[in-house]
């Protein structure tokens, strides 16, 4: 049974774990909410500890200065696999590890509360030249996350096209406020996504007549839930037509408006980094199943 090591730690009025945090460490970010530290009450969830969804807390409390919490996630075929995470106040900062039941290594991460974001989705924005992102003809524009890795991805006919095994490609450009038009085509029981900012991610799902899901297509993935499905059938090609301005998200799935001015509340798992208010890039997932793209336009905003 894994504990964390005894660490020198502030004392400290737990309700000072409440809020939203960033934890960056030397993997991709986590996100984590708490809330009634020191209570009977107390609650929260973390992106990122174990698979991309965000996670209730099992077993939490605060003692000694440290909020400890478990969390769990069953993944397909029934497989179950939780982490540990603790968390102290030292010389004024918070930081943590947390320890997934399956690996033998910690992530070790400071904490920071999420930028502050302004813009919001007032009608102030104009939209300049569109930036053609794939233009039906090769990978210019485009490199993949992982410098190591082959990119698995290849473009024939005009279109874009990952097996289901690759890494997830990144645009050269990043954008701040902005329109993406894309085109789409996912296999059957198809899984994959689109990276806003490097930050959040547009669920892509084969869920043709489901029912919403917070993790469905379309869906702020873990964070914000489609008020409908618009998925066609796998066969099909589909439109998004997404706008994000600040933490604010539009997303139109094929003419009909499935998410209208809804704030992000934080990171999703598909997060690079965890400058929310920074311009970031457009990311495609390529290593949850066949996926393929047949248009990639970026509309940036401005004030008008």
């Amino acid at each position: 049974m894994w504990s964390a090591c005894i660490a020198p730690h502030d004392a400290v009025d737990p309700s000072r774990f409440d809020g939203s945090w960033v934890l960056e460490g030397d993997s991709n970010p986590m996100a984590m909410e708490v809330a009634d530290a020191g209570s009977d009450e107390l609650a929260g969830s973390i992106v990122g500890a174990v698979g991309g969804r965000a996670q209730p807390f099992l077993e939490a409390s605060v003692s000694d200065g440290q909020l400890r919490f478990r969390v769990e996630r069953e993944f397909d075929g029934g497989t179950r696999v939780g982490s540990t995470t603790v968390a102290w106040f030292e010389s004024g900062l918070l930081v943590g590890e947390t320890l997934r039941e399956d690996s033998p290594h910690k992530r070790l991460w400071s904490g920071r509360r999420p930028a502050v974001v302004t813009d919001v989705d007032n009608g102030d924005w104009v939209e300049q030249e569109p930036v053609v992102l794939f233009d039906g003809s090769g990978l210019s524009g485009w490199h993949a996350a992982e410098a190591d890795h082959p990119e698995g991805w290849s473009v024939k006919d005009g279109i874009l096209r990952s097996a289901g095994n690759a890494p997830n490609l990144v645009s050269d450009l990043e954008f701040w406020n902005f329109r993406l038009q894309v085109e789409y085509r996912v296999a059957r029981g198809g899984n994959s996504g689109i990276g806003l900012r490097g930050r959040y991610e547009v669920q892509i799902l084969d869920d043709h007549g489901l029912e919403p899901s917070i993790h469905g297509n379309g869906a702020i993935y873990s964070r914000i839930e489609p008020r409908s499905v618009a998925t066609k059938h796998h066969s099909e090609w589909q439109v998004f037509d997404i706008r994000l301005i600040g933490r604010e998200v539009t997303i139109v799935l094929n003419g009909t408006t499935t998410i209208n001015r809804q704030v992000i509340q934080g990171l999703t798992a598909i997060a690079r980094d965890a400058r929310e208010s920074e311009p970031g890039p457009v990311v495609l997932q390529g290593d949850h199943g066949p996926i393929e793209f047949r248009s990639l336009i970026a509309i940036p905003l401005r004030r008008g």
